[in-house]
């Protein structure tokens, strides 16, 4: 399934940033570790939605912290109201 991301990749630097979140936005692959949410929050940022990037990006990273998981996720997820 790398060929979603790279096809994602593509379009959000060909200036065609919508699509590349429509294309991300609800892919998950457990092979591809965090690759989609570093992805997705790039084409986030690319289409000025700033605060969602990183929501995203933070929401990915608050997984892999030894302590305040939760801290974290809630810290990313409020960045979305």
């Amino acid at each position: 399934m790398e060929i979603r991301i790279q096809h994602a990749s593509t379009l959000r630097n060909l200036g065609r940033s919508e699509e590349s979140v429509a294309m991300l936005r609800d892919f998950a692959d457990k092979r591809l570790g965090d690759a989609p949410a570093f992805f997705l929050a790039l084409s986030l940022h690319s289409t000025g939605r700033k605060d969602e990037a990183l929501s995203v990006a933070l929401a990915a990273l608050a997984e892999h912290l030894p302590q305040y998981n939760r801290s974290a996720r809630a810290y990313a997820a409020e960045l979305n109201r």
